[in-house]
């Protein structure tokens, strides 16, 4: 089989990272402070979600020079069972999450993650395709080759991805948990997700399982591999056993 590739970046997934911050509980008073990230040049935004069955105060901080910490965000968070999502623009080139449990008793429940992002991929992807050549070669390629053999696939994602909330009731079976717009695709860059007992997991594209029965032994996950959904088929989780699952999915649609 003869493929025709293009020299790497073939695929340009837009600019991003996404962090677990931390899972670990506080005591009534008590204050997390993250770890300081750099996000280099590639920085527009930092968003994500923090879930707490305690009320606390959320505070993002921006620095210069990774030691003189300004406030650029402060979120009053409410003790509920679904994530509280939040955002802003990075105007520095640091960032690092705090987070102060003002609630009366100490969390049970404490999860923070982060994703930063650049809006100015799109921009990027425009000069690649301008300067490079390598997608006008590609096609031209393609359009000149007569063998059925020959397949060339070049997938282009130009918008950031989207985190969404994974909460089940409690019972076992499938649940849907991404439902497609029609006529596009669902790509899933990563999840994570907890349960407050072992249970087994099987991704499904749909009704069709593209996964086997994954073993949750230690109450809690993360994927990061890629997975494809069938064009118009939704991304269901099957759960093995009547256990509540909740976390994350980080997604884009084509």
């Amino acid at each position: 089989v003869n493929v025709l590739s293009a020299p790497s970046p073939a695929t340009i997934y837009g600019a991003g990272t996404q962090n677990i911050d931390t899972i670990s509980i506080l005591a009534t008073g008590a204050t997390y402070t993250g770890v300081s990230r750099n996000t280099s040049f590639l920085r527009s935004s930092v968003l994500g979600w923090i879930l707490t069955d305690q009320p606390g105060i959320l505070t993002v901080e921006q620095s210069t020079d990774n030691t003189n910490w300004r406030k650029i965000l402060v979120l009053n968070v409410v003790a509920k069972a679904d994530p509280t999502p939040y955002e802003t623009k990075l105007y520095a080139q640091y960032y690092r999450l705090k987070f102060t449990n003002t609630g009366t008793a100490a969390q049970t429940v404490m999860q923070l993650i982060s994703n930063t992002y650049n809006n100015s991929v799109s921009n990027l992807i425009g000069l690649f395709d301008q300067t490079s050549g390598i997608l006008a070669s590609i096609k031209a390629a393609n359009a000149r080759s007569q063998s059925s053999d020959t397949a060339i696939v070049v997938e282009r994602r130009d918008i950031p991805a989207i985190i969404t909330a994974i909460a089940t009731d409690g019972t076992s079976g499938d649940k849907t948990i991404l439902v497609p717009n029609s006529g596009k695709s669902l790509r899933i860059s990563s999840l994570y997700f907890i349960s407050a007992t072992a249970t087994s997991i099987t991704f499904k594209s749909g009704s069709t399982a593209i996964s086997g029965a994954m073993n949750l032994s230690s109450h809690a996950a993360d994927y990061t591999n890629p997975i494809a959904i069938t064009t118009g088929q939704n991304f269901v989780i099957n759960i093995g056993s009547p256990v509540a699952i909740r976390g994350y999915v980080v997604w884009w649609e084509v």
